[in-house]
C-alpha cells in the first residue's frame, strides 16, 4: 500500500464556517501543513454552503480521485460520505476542523493538522460500517442519509435546535450542556414502537433512541461507549423517560459512558432498527450530526464494510 502523500490524486474539501467560521482563518496553517507533509500540487476548495461538500465530493470521485479529504466538522464529513458512497473507490481522510468532533474521537484523529496530515501520509486505513437513515422529511416526504458516526430521535433533535440557535462565542461543549439541559425542560417524553431485526416490536415512553455506528456524539458524550465502527452492528441505547432532576444531577455520566448502568437505559444490538411513533400527530425529531433532517417513523440500518476511511496505524486495519 503507497502512503497517501504518494497517491496520484487528492482533492481537500474545506469548510471555511467550520469551529464558527474561523475555517478560512486557519486554512493558511492547514495548507502549511498540507505541503510541508509532502503533498505537492494541493487540489482543494472553500464550500458554499449547505450541500456544497456532497455535491463536491461526488464530483471528485465521479473523475476518479484517489484521497477525498474532509477539512471541517462532522456536518463537513456528513456530507463528503453521502457524496462519495456509490460513486467510485475514494478513500476519505479527514483534517477535523470542526467544534464538536465526535467521529475524530471514535478514529482517534488529532484536531492539530500536523498530526492529522501524517495520518493521511501514512498507511493506516480502515475499512468500516456506516449508517443508512431512512426517514420522514420535516415536510412530509420520505428521504434518505447516510452517517458515519450517529443518528438518534427524541429529545436530541430539541437540542440540536437550541445548539443551532446559541451564539457561538460560548464553548461548545457548554453550549451542547446547556441546550441538553434546556432541552428537558421543554422536551415531554414521546411514545414510540421500536422494532430491531425480526424481533418482536416493543413500545416505550423515550426521551431519546440512539442508533450508533460509533461511540460519541454531542460534543463528547459517550452515549454508545460498546459501539464498535466495523462489526456490522448498531449499538442501540434506548433513554426511556428520565426526569429532570436525574439530567441535572446525573447529566455528567453521559461523558464517561456510565449512563447505561442506569435503570432507564436499555443497551441492544441490531443490524436495522424501525422506529415509529404511537401518538397521532405526535413530531419525534431526529438527530442527525447536529443538525434536524426529519421525524419518525424512519429505519436506521447498517451497511458493513462500506467505507474505507484513513486513520492512525495503531487503529487502522487493510482492508
Amino acid at each position: 500500500m503507497t502512503s497517501a502523500a504518494n497517491h496520484k490524486s487528492s482533492f481537500f474539501i474545506v469548510n471555511p464556517k467550520a469551529v464558527g467560521g474561523a475555517g478560512s482563518r486557519r486554512w493558511n496553517n492547514i495548507m502549511r501543513a498540507i505541503v510541508e507533509g509532502g503533498f505537492a500540487g494541493v487540489d482543494w476548495t472553500f464550500t458554499d454552503g449547505p450541500g456544497d461538500a456532497g455535491r463536491l465530493a461526488r464530483e471528485a470521485a465521479l473523475r476518479g480521485v484517489e484521497l477525498i479529504v474532509s477539512v471541517g466538522g462532522d456536518g463537513t464529513n456528513n456530507e463528503v460520505l453521502n457524496g462519495v458512497f456509490g460513486h467510485g473507490k475514494s478513500i476519505v481522510g479527514f483534517i477535523p476542523q470542526g467544534t464538536g468532533g465526535d467521529f475524530r474521537r471514535v478514529l482517534g484523529l488529532s484536531k492539530d493538522p500536523v498530526r492529522a496530515v501524517e495520518v493521511l501520509r501514512g498507511d493506516g486505513e480502515r475499512v468500516i460500517d456506516i449508517g443508512r437513515l431512512t426517514y420522514t422529511t420535516l415536510d412530509g416526504h420520505r428521504a434518505e442519509r447516510l452517517y458515519f458516526n450517529i443518528a438518534s430521535c427524541g429529545m436530541s433533535g430539541v437540542v440540536d435546535r437550541y445548539v443551532n440557535a446559541a451564539r457561538r462565542g460560548f464553548g461548545r461543549k457548554l453550549v451542547y450542556a446547556l441546550s441538553t439541559l434546556r432541552a428537558s425542560f421543554a422536551y415531554q417524553p414521546q411514545r414510540v414502537r421500536v422494532t430491531l431485526d425480526d424481533s418482536a416490536p416493543f413500545d416505550a415512553t423515550v426521551s431519546l433512541v440512539i442508533a450508533a455506528n460509533g461511540t460519541h456524539f454531542g460534543n463528547g458524550m459517550r452515549i454508545a461507549p460498546g459501539a464498535i465502527v466495523d462489526d456490522g452492528l448498531l449499538d442501540v441505547v434506548v433513554v426511556e423517560a428520565v426526569s429532570r432532576l436525574d439530567i441535572f444531577l446525573k447529566g455528567w455520566r453521559l461523558y464517561n459512558g456510565s449512563h447505561v448502568t442506569q435503570p432507564y437505559v436499555k443497551q441492544l444490538t441490531a443490524k436495522k432498527m424501525t422506529v415509529e411513533p404511537l401518538t397521532d400527530g405526535d413530531e419525534v425529531l431526529i438527530d442527525l450530526d447536529g443538525e434536524v433532517p426529519g421525524r419518525l417513523p424512519a429505519t436506521f440500518e447498517i451497511v458493513p464494510r462500506a467505507m474505507r476511511v484513513k486513520a492512525p496505524e495503531s487503529n487502522g486495519r487493510t482492508p
